[in-house]
């Protein structure tokens, strides 16, 4: 039988899928506020031969996760390409987006670097989520045959395993 540690339950394996559903021994964690402290809690750390190198942090705390590529999302954006765009991650924290830090892959994945303050200044990988993903791709031009989004001035290619201004 498992048993409660702290907030955690041992032997409970934690995961966040690459598509940012948080899951529990393989079963979807439905409890909303509870994927708001988990991904307000998520941070890497030094990985050990049993440790993933990635943990939630909720108080004092402390349960290894499995992460599927990144532990950041954006949920939101905000802004226009003449101005720029501010993101909003899936932690609540709110970051500038840097356009020199958009990475595309192939399969519709769209990623970019932030400064994860509270997190000693890193620069961390987040992934956008589809509403944002296809908000910013709606200014997108395609010349021949690759694509380009100009965002402040700067002429970004988005085509698969390019990344940064052209």
């Amino acid at each position: 039988m498992a048993r409660e540690v702290g907030l955690f339950v041992d032997r409970e394996d934690l995961r966040l899928t690459e598509d940012g559903r948080w899951l529990s021994n393989e079963e979807e964690i439905a409890h909303q506020e509870t994927v708001r402290a988990f991904f307000r809690g998520i941070e890497r750390f030094q990985p050990t031969p049993t440790t993933s190198g990635w943990r939630v942090r909720v108080g004092t705390d402390t349960k290894s996760v499995e992460v599927e590529g990144t532990g950041w999302f954006v949920d939101r954006l905000a802004g226009s390409t003449e101005t720029g765009f501010v993101l909003t991650l899936s932690d609540g924290a709110s970051a500038p987006l840097d356009p020199r830090t958009l990475r595309y892959e192939g399969d519709g994945r769209l990623f970019c670097c932030f400064a994860a303050g509270n997190r000693g200044q890193s620069q961390e990988l987040a992934r956008f989520r589809r509403g944002p993903y296809l908000e910013l791709l709606r200014n997108a031009e395609e010349v021949n045959g690759s694509h380009y989004l100009r965002i402040q001035g700067l002429e970004i290619k988005l085509d698969p395993g390019h990344s940064g201004p052209e």
